[in-house]
């Protein structure tokens, strides 16, 4: 995958700045990248290439989907108290991704991205379209449902299901009060 990004980066100077791009309250790559429309000198192939990556990771996920994510797990989150790991394999533009196992099994694993956040709902909605189309394109041949709220926090989610495997991904935009709205996407396997 890094070596995609830097043949990205020398076809598209500037591109890594865009992947790179860490803002204190604006959110995620999905605003700002050239996949999604933003980027000033975007180009046809850069936002292809970069949607190739993203859908390519996903899919890489969904795979590792099938003996748990053990092959993905990286470092233990010391926060998580011995339930997360960050991922070795984050998906393209995510804040950061971690694998939940909880010990009381109480949920089943989850891996789950965390693509930062905004305070302007117009925003935030506009970032979980464009989400959502590439997504749709990535998982075409899946059944998908689709709520507006599910809970206080939920306001827009789409769950992608694999009849074949049981697996799921999850697109979700969550409004977090004064912190703010978050997009995740996560992904769970059959447990």
């Amino acid at each position: 995958m890094l070596d995609n990004i830097a043949s990205i980066e020398q076809n598209n100077p500037g591109i890594m700045y865009l992947i790179g791009r860490k803002s204190r309250h604006l959110l995620w790559l999905f605003l700002s990248c050239p996949m999604f429309g933003h980027a000033a000198q975007a180009n046809s192939s850069a936002t292809d290439a970069f949607a190739d990556i993203f859908s390519r990771t996903l899919l890489k996920v969904v795979a590792a989907s099938d003996n748990g994510f053990r092959d993905i797990k990286g470092p233990q989150d010391p926060a998580s108290n011995g339930e997360a790991w960050f991922s070795i394999l984050p998906l393209p533009t995510a804040r950061q991704c971690v694998v939940w196992i909880y010990r009381d099994r109480s949920l089943g694993r989850q891996y789950s991205c965390d693509f930062g956040r905004t305070f302007d709902l117009n925003e935030a909605q506009t970032a979980y379209t464009r989400a959502l189309n590439v997504m749709n394109q990535t998982l075409r041949e899946w059944s998908r449902s689709e709520n507006s709220r599910s809970n206080s926090k939920t306001v827009s989610k789409v769950v992608f299901h694999q009849p074949s495997s049981a697996t799921s991904v999850t697109l979700r935009l969550t409004n977090h009060g004064v912190h703010g709205y978050l997009l995740y996407v996560d992904v769970s396997p059959r447990d």
